[in-house]
């Protein structure tokens, strides 16, 4: 029920042991992360590999939830890569509406504004319940929201699209040293289960 599409080695082990943590580890149906500044293209066929197994077989009558999480990015575009995960979501709406999934998002990095609005707006295009957050929420905040629990006011932070854009620097776009966790790894990658979590990176 629980699938998760994270960015960063480092950021996909706090979501999934947070999922555990929650009590919903036995629901967590995916492990994997994308990093080191993917093109939208790779980006959007990572996605679309997850959503594809996500929407196989009947509906539940529960529904599904999609868990959108990463840190600040250092020099990964948030935007441009948010924009292959859109492609990917737009392109199964049907699938994914017919499986009742509902997405939370979190995100910060370089062009995060962007890529969050760009999120929202296709939840209103495409007729499906997207919670869209930045780095003034707690990397893990998203996730007992999606499963329903309640979360701690202290770890929530308004989304405001009104804060200035944080740029892609001439370092950054070089490839420059250090990043939020895993994200200078050069890889995506995905370990898909059914119905249970996958040991291992």
């Amino acid at each position: 029920r629980v699938w998760t599409m994270v960015a960063g080695g480092g950021a996909s082990v706090v979501y999934a042991d947070t999922i555990a943590d929650l009590g919903a580890g036995h629901e967590l149906a995916n492990y994997g992360e994308y990093s080191g500044a993917p093109s939208e293209e790779l980006t959007y066929q990572y996605a679309r590999t997850i959503l594809r197994l996500m929407t196989r077989g009947e509906p539940r009558e529960d529904g599904k939830v999609l868990i959108i999480g990463g840190g600040i990015a250092n020099f990964t575009d948030v935007k441009k890569t948010f924009k292959g995960i859109i492609r990917a979501l737009r392109e199964n709406a049907d699938a994914l509406r017919r499986h009742h999934v509902k997405a939370w998002v979190r995100r910060g990095g370089p062009n995060y504004q962007e890529g969050l609005e760009a999120m929202k707006n296709l939840g209103k295009q495409i007729g499906l319940k997207i919670e869209v957050y930045g780095p003034e929420t707690h990397i893990t905040a998203i996730v007992p929201m999606a499963l329903g629990l309640p979360v701690d006011d202290e770890l929530l932070g308004k989304y405001e699209l009104a804060t200035p854009a944080l740029p892609v620097t001439e370092a950054a776009a070089a490839g420059g040293a250090g990043g939020d966790d895993a994200e200078h790894s050069g890889v995506a990658r995905a370990r898909s289960g059914s119905g249970s979590s996958s040991p291992g990176r």
